[in-house]
């Protein structure tokens, strides 16, 4: 996971949010807990969605690895069918790098990493260096309208 000091979180609203939308407990994305999370809420909006980065400041990565994010549907199982709203993208210096979503192989995997069926591990395996991870939440057309974010991984190969 990418942790505090070396890891650093912020959020944004983008569109028109009329209510609800943003991102509380932001700093649990990367504190040590297993358990903490922050939600990414986009409540009422017209074309609004929310998004939350994760940024390390010890260097980029190379290619090659998978990257994403440890999620729960606080409402629902978790299902691609739920998480068409939802866009993982890879930065280098703040330029976006990669993206997926469910259209083009974003992957959703139990892991065996949680005991409850509402949580899972979003992202892909990367085809260019890296050195932020950015998970967005849409409202366009969607029943998921909020997402707790326990964390933010890259693998180590």
């Amino acid at each position: 996971m990418l942790l505090a000091p070396s890891a650093s979180a912020s959020s944004s609203v983008h569109g028109l949010c009329l209510f609800g939308c943003g991102v509380a407990n932001l700093a649990n994305v990367t504190n040590s807990s297993q358990t903490d999370f922050a939600t990414m809420s986009v409540a009422v909006g017209v074309a609004a969605s929310v998004s939350l980065r994760v940024s390390n400041s010890s260097g980029p990565f190379p290619a090659g690895r998978r990257t994403g994010f440890l999620v729960a549907d606080p409402s629902a199982l978790l299902n691609l069918t739920l998480l068409q709203n939802v866009t993982v993208e890879t930065l280098l210096s703040g330029s976006v790098q990669e993206s997926a979503t469910v259209a083009n192989l974003l992957e959703l995997q139990a892991l065996g990493l949680f005991n409850n069926p509402r949580e899972g591990f979003v992202g892909f395996r990367t085809t260019k260096p890296f050195d932020a991870v950015q998970l967005d939440l849409g409202q366009l057309a969607s029943l998921l309208g909020s997402l707790n974010v326990f964390g933010s991984c890259v693998s180590l190969q």
